[in-house]
């Protein structure tokens, strides 16, 4: 399971895009983030018991990055792109 969640304070556009993406990819749990840092994130992915966690960081307005992050035992782990 994947989850899916924005940077802290998303826009608009970032909010929407990040709920299409999630009603589209299947097997996903979109998660509104607020103030939690990357260990609540983590904590949150462990609850639902999600090995992926997929933020969408801003940039000028809209979707500006995608990270990808493994869960394991120290926290998220980043996945480096290809």
């Amino acid at each position: 399971m994947i989850l899916l969640t924005t940077s802290r304070r998303p826009t608009p556009r970032i909010r929407t895009f990040c709920r299409d993406l999630a009603r589209s990819i299947p097997n996903v749990v979109r998660v509104n983030r607020g103030k939690l840092s990357l260990d609540g994130v983590a904590e949150r992915a462990i609850e639902f018991d999600a090995d992926r966690v997929v933020i969408i960081n801003r940039w000028k307005g809209g979707p500006g990055k995608i990270e990808l992050f493994e869960v394991g035992q120290e926290g998220l782990v980043l996945v480096p792109p290809i």
